[in-house]
């Protein structure tokens, strides 16, 4: 009886002890299944990798110069030069609207003589009175004229000579009437000629919605639109941008000038090279692309000039971008999946055989796959790409 209570004992205190054994030797326990990655030391370039959409930086908006039927329309996706026919309209009769045009030729005109001839009074009144002026300063000084009379006669020589620059600018201002009076003319006239617009730019034909956006219409041959309404966009696709967003704690490292990678989900095989261009000044919530309402995340919109001309960069593209945010020669690095936080502490986990064992680490400047090690690691280190339980 004895024997078996101390025997129950035995296996009682064994069993706490392992239970103990296992609870604070956590750290030093196997960890076979959770991947690893070896700390590294060399120079690193850090990139942040966003998505974005292409666009053109330069783009001409083409609208309807009046409401007649369209009869032709440059092919949607078709690459024009400047001075290309883009839309023909159905030429249409304005004859009242000219005849209204012509008459304010001829009022602006009757305007411009009327100052011409008023400037040639005041010309003529201006030089009479310096001839009086000269003509009683040259008697004075043979004394046959008073001081006073010279004094009057050269106020008013003065006073109209100053009036003379009114007339002057009368003048000038009734002949840019009537050269505006003339353009206005020419306008019409050439709607009527012909109702053509023409590109303005070289550029990507790409025809612009009609009524609601979900529906997907376009604009199209046989349709009337509204004066002034947009026809067609002509993006210049040899000067492209793609337009992307940095998440507010990223923000700081990113500057004008530095380069970038870009690479097209449509174009899987290619590479492109860019800059940044322009740095958004004030943050803004996240757009969703599923949803399409406003996230917690705060962003900044950057701009990338796209270097590369090339006949794929197409608006609308969505493309991702890695923008190089700093290069680092002969530091220690690791993958930013072995940082962990642990009780307030930055660790990592280095496997010490199939055990774990936590290290307080320093770290420094990082991207979305490397974080710089300060102190903590060196390299040849293995750390583990997960906490381990």
């Amino acid at each position: 009886m004895i024997v078996k209570k101390t025997w129950f004992w035995v296996v009682l205190l064994v069993a706490a002890v392992a239970l103990v054994g296992w609870r604070f030797a956590k750290p030093g326990a196997p960890h076979v299944d959770i991947p690893t990655a070896e700390v590294v030391q060399g120079d690193l370039l850090l990139r942040l990798t966003e998505t974005g959409e292409l666009k053109a930086k330069q783009s001409a908006t083409i609208t309807a110069p009046n409401d007649k039927l369209i009869t032709f329309l440059a092919p949607e996706g078709s690459w024009v030069e400047k001075g290309d026919l883009l839309v023909q309209l159905e030429s249409g009769k304005y004859e009242m609207e000219v005849q209204e045009r012509k008459s304010a030729v001829e009022v602006a005109r009757a305007q411009l003589d009327k100052a011409r001839s008023d400037l040639q009074a005041q010309l003529y009144k201006e030089e009479s009175a310096k001839k009086q002026y000269e003509a009683l300063l040259e008697l004075q000084q043979k004394g046959f004229a008073m001081e006073s009379e010279v004094e009057e006669a050269r106020l008013n020589y003065l006073e109209l000579q100053s009036k003379t620059g009114s007339f002057q600018a009368a003048v000038k201002e009734k002949r840019s009437d009537v050269s505006r009076a003339r353009n206005a003319v020419k306008q019409i006239e050439l709607k009527l000629e012909s109702n053509a617009v023409f590109a303005p730019i070289a550029g990507l034909v790409v025809y612009a919605a009609v009524g609601n956006p979900e529906e997907g219409k376009k604009v199209e041959l046989g349709m009337t639109p509204y004066e002034g309404q947009p026809l067609m966009q002509l993006p210049d696709i040899s000067t492209m941008q793609v337009l992307t967003e940095v998440n507010e704690m990223d923000i700081d490292k990113v500057q004008v000038g530095q380069p970038v990678e870009i690479r097209l989900d449509a174009v899987q095989d290619a590479l492109f090279h860019g800059k940044v261009a322009r740095i958004g000044t004030l943050a803004r919530h996240k757009v969703s692309r599923a949803t399409g309402k406003r996230t917690g995340v705060k962003v900044f919109t950057i701009d990338v000039d796209v270097e590369d001309a090339d006949e794929r960069l197409r608006p609308g593209l969505s493309a991702i971008v890695s923008i190089h945010v700093g290069q680092f020669n002969t530091v220690t690095y690791a993958p930013v999946e072995a940082i962990f936080n642990r009780d307030g502490s930055t660790v990592a986990y280095v496997k010490r055989g199939d055990r774990a064992q936590p290290v307080v680490v320093e770290c420094g400047r990082s991207n979305d796959h490397f974080v710089i090690i300060r102190s903590g690691l060196k390299p040849g280190d293995r750390v583990f790409l997960a906490q381990p339980i």
